[in-house]
């Protein structure tokens, strides 16, 4: 994974061009993405959510069978298209694990172990 900050403007510039444009091969590194992080609004507060804590893994499979967004002529094909995508990524390239595969479970404080244990 790819964080990138908001303060990184010369990066920010070169994917906005790449994400414009349709024959450019660097398009390809867009799923490896993600915001260093982001400030959304609730009801009463500002929250900053810091995504380069995640230490985010992303399982990207090699998309020859799915169909290219930038194809699209409209909204509504686009999101006819991503959802043809996701059924397609659901049915051939879904991972499959285990609770054995898993070595560790990270969580924000002590008192999250009790209730995530009994799941």
């Amino acid at each position: 994974m790819i964080y990138v900050h908001d303060n990184s403007q010369t990066l920010l510039n070169y994917l906005d061009e790449v994400a414009s444009s349709k024959s450019n091969s660097s398009v390809g590194l867009i799923p490896y993405l993600k915001r260093y992080d982001e400030r959304t609004k609730r009801k009463t507060r500002t929250i900053t959510r810091r995504y380069y804590d995640e230490r985010e893994w992303r399982y990207v499979p090699n998309g020859a069978d799915f169909v290219d967004l930038r194809n699209s002529t409209s909204a509504a094909a686009a999101e006819e298209i991503a959802k043809e995508n996701n059924a397609l990524g659901q049915k051939k390239y879904r991972l499959r694990f285990s609770a054995d595969d898993l070595t560790y479970i990270f969580v924000e404080k002590t008192d999250d172990v009790p209730w995530l244990s009994k799941r």
